[in-house]
């Protein structure tokens, strides 16, 4: 890869421009391109952009924002965020681990409100390891989130 682009897509403001991108609602000008490239950078295997989004909590707080959407979340959308999180969980999966088990009750919590989403449900069960072959983070990450068994319906 092209080492400046690969150092262009690491800064912290072209993560956060691209997060932005990648929920706002596209407009006349943007189109569905904007959400769509956006989603595609954060799932190349470019890892300098899963650090940068790792480094910094405020950009993983941005990523999952977008649970506090009102039900029923935009489909397309909602793939969008089930894709990107199954790309860090793919490559990062400790470190993903680590920030849903220190914000389990806000970003667990928001998921569970919206499972009725088909990608939400699907990451779901990514998380809690019931789809090990997609990338599920096993026994880890199923004992931190053992407090949350009692509201996720898998």
């Amino acid at each position: 890869l092209n080492s400046r682009l690969v150092t262009y897509l690491r800064r912290e403001d072209v993560v956060d421009q691209l997060l932005t991108y990648l929920f706002q609602p596209p407009t006349e000008q943007q189109n569905l391109k904007y959400p769509y490239v956006a989603c595609e950078v954060f799932c190349c295997d470019v890892d300098a952009v899963y650090g940068t989004m790792l480094e910094k909590p405020k950009l993983l707080d941005k990523l999952f924002a977008f649970l506090s959407a009102p039900r029923p979340l935009d489909a397309l959308t909602a793939g969008y965020f089930s894709r990107v999180v199954a790309c860090l969980l793919a490559r990062r999966p400790q470190e993903l681990g680590a920030y849903l088990c220190d914000r389990r009750q806000e970003a667990l919590a928001r998921m569970c409100e919206h499972v009725e989403t088909p990608s939400v449900a699907e990451l779901l069960k990514k998380l809690y390891g019931a789809d090990p072959e997609g990338g599920g983070m096993g026994g880890g990450m199923g004992m931190c989130l053992g407090g949350m068994g009692d509201r996720v319906p898998v």
